[in-house]
């Protein structure tokens, strides 16, 4: 099962868009679907056609994450395994339905992994360190909390290897710039700028109400993370410098944002998945690099055959 999707053939893609059809178009017939409070309800957008639209962005974002996967070197033989992961763990919450900050914050780490990856020298540039800047800027606004990766993103500065004081400074400037031209827009439109009342607010330990069922479903999900992370470090014991810092950028990526997730309090549970990107290039990785061939494919089916699982039993529990 696990080698159809060891190669990106066209019929590869036809079965992703036919995962993604499967998981997505039932949610169109409900009539109480659960869309939390960051939902953009747009005045020209009905929710029907908002879930539609969505469906390319995820669409986009898994061939997005896939072509990163690709290009990282990770392994010898092309695959479409990341697009798959993804498209299922983002339709595990309702919240990756609709268009929201759950869908713009997946799309903002993806273009950080993005411009990440595509460091090619032994230096970080410039442009590098004020884009990065400018999106965690952003992502802070939204989420006041993100603020507490900076500390993450000055290692990921330092480990490529800047020897100078330019990169954090612009880095810095980036943010303040992006804060700028958002509490700019806000003050003009006459809108309230409450981002410090929402950082206390959304900061601390989170308690959400979750079933026996969804404890079982993320205990699993748990597993095979904790399976890629351990994968990510066999993977860099024989890496060369570039592919190094390819996973530690995902490593860091994740740590970063899960200490989010840890530390967002009343917010939806859709919006602090947004350590999943990481998380699903590091499954992917725990998916192929097991050489016992039955071993991988009975794990990689339970992982497609839970998933599918998990999203029907949340369709029928929303019907």
């Amino acid at each position: 099962m696990l080698n159809i999707f060891k190669n990106q053939r066209p019929y590869t893609v036809l079965i992703l868009i036919a995962v993604l059809l499967l998981t997505r178009i039932p949610f169109l017939f409900l009539e109480n679907v659960q869309l939390g409070n960051t939902y953009w309800g747009l005045n020209f957008l009905s929710l029907k056609l908002s879930m539609i639209l969505t469906m390319f962005i995820v669409f986009g974002q898994a061939i997005w994450i896939n072509y990163l996967f690709t290009n990282a070197n990770f392994f010898e033989d092309k695959t479409v395994i990341p697009a798959l992961v993804w498209i299922l763990l983002s339709a595990f919450d309702e919240g990756f339905l609709v268009l929201g900050f759950p869908v713009l914050s997946s799309t903002l780490l993806i273009v950080i992994l993005q411009i990440l990856m595509n460091i090619k020298g032994s230096m970080i540039s410039l442009q590098a360190c004020f884009q990065l800047g400018i999106i965690v800027g952003t992502l802070s606004y939204f989420h006041p909390i993100t603020i507490i990766v900076l500390p993450f993103f000055i290692f990921i500065i330092y480990f490529f290897n800047t020897l100078g004081v330019r990169e954090y400074l612009l880095f810095f400037m980036a943010i303040a710039l992006s804060f700028f031209w958002i509490w700019s827009y806000l003050f003009l439109n006459n809108l309230k700028i409450d981002w410090l009342e929402r950082l206390m607010n959304n900061s601390g330990l989170p308690l959400y109400t979750i079933s026996i069922e969804e404890i079982i479903i993320w205990s699993v999900v748990l597993l095979f993370v904790i399976g890629g992370f351990s994968s990510m470090f066999l993977l860099m014991r024989s890496a060369f410098t570039k592919k190094k810092k390819n996973i530690i950028s995902i490593l860091v990526l994740f740590l970063s944002f899960t200490l989010i997730c840890l530390l967002s309090k009343d917010w939806d549970f859709s919006n602090i998945m947004m350590c999943l990107v990481p998380a699903s290039m590091m499954i992917s990785v725990f998916l192929l690099i097991i050489r016992k061939r039955n071993l991988a494919n009975i794990l990689f089916a339970t992982f497609v055959l839970g998933s599918f699982g998990t999203i029907v039993t949340k369709w029928v529990v929303s019907f």
